[in-house]
């Protein structure tokens, strides 16, 4: 789809496709095109554009690789970007993949985020993110 899209020369569903595509595939661990379709997502966004500048700023969290202060700096723009929305599955959703990219190198700042997805998915009813918090936040020691 995003191939399709961007042969057309289309942007405003491109860049939060290609957004979303290169988080996946950045969470597959396919680094190349995670790279190639943030490249695309950073080219066609605008810059109102929330969510595909969170899904961004997710993507180069997780591409950090052992630069964990360049991950944590994304990751904290991304949350304070989908923190505008009044989404609490996406608000949680970021915070879920924040800690589970950081835990190993910042668990305070993991623990913390989970406990938030925990307060917010609970809040919500939204059970598939609380469980997935509750599982991470047992690894790491937190409430959940």
């Amino acid at each position: 789809g995003c191939e399709h899209l961007d042969a057309l020369d289309e942007t405003a569903f491109l860049s939060t496709t290609a957004a979303n595509l290169s988080e996946i595939e950045a969470l597959r661990g396919d680094r190349p095109s995670a790279e190639r379709w943030l490249e695309v997502a950073a080219r066609t966004a605008s810059e109102g554009d929330r969510a595909s500048q969170t899904s961004i700023e997710v993507c180069r969290g997780l591409l950090a690789g052992d630069d964990i202060d360049a991950a944590e700096r994304h990751f904290r723009r991304a949350l304070e970007l989908v923190d505008e929305s009044d989404a609490p599955f996406w608000r949680s959703d970021v915070r879920l993949t924040a800690a589970e990219a950081i835990r190993a190198e910042r668990p305070d700042l993991a623990r913390r985020l989970v406990d938030e997805v925990l307060t917010m998915s609970e809040a919500k009813g939204l059970r598939v993110l609380a469980e997935r918090a509750r599982e991470l936040g047992s690894e790491l020691g937190s409430r959940a």
